[in-house]
């Protein structure tokens, strides 16, 4: 058995280490690169989908939009363009209006009465509100 305490054993070993924490290193910028590239690989894979659903939304926009405009440019598509944007209406047609009566409303919500409502239904504050 030799001794390690020799100095050629003792450079061979120094040496060896060295020799390995410099592997170790640049193992360690390699992963460290790749996993940098990976992650920028993920965000444009990301920003890739993101974008090609958004051209297609564009696309499907530019074709109603193409539609509209073909619609428009018809003399019955002006009239029917006008009339859903103005409330114009023809000679001789009446507009009907609609509008919802505050009573009516107030009626159709019913509200829960409380407990002490239910507990005293004629209850002194009752009086001062009649």
């Amino acid at each position: 058995m030799e001794d390690r305490r020799q100095p050629g054993n003792l450079f061979r070993t120094a040496s060896l280490r060295l020799f390995t924490i410099g592997l170790l290193l640049i193992l360690y910028a390699l992963v460290q690169g790749v996993w940098v590239a990976y992650k920028k690989e993920r965000i444009l894979f990301e920003s890739r989908y993101q974008v090609s659903a958004e051209l297609k939304r564009l696309e499907e926009r530019e074709k109603k939009l193409h539609t509209d405009i073909e619609r428009v440019n018809t003399p019955y598509g002006v009239e029917e363009s006008l009339r859903r944007q103005f409330d114009f209406a023809r000679e001789g047609e009446g507009v009907i209006v609609i509008v919802d009566d505050e009573a009516n409303q107030k009626d159709t919500v019913s509200e829960k009465p409380s407990f002490w409502r239910r507990l005293l239904p004629l209850a002194p504050w009752d009086l001062l509100n009649e």
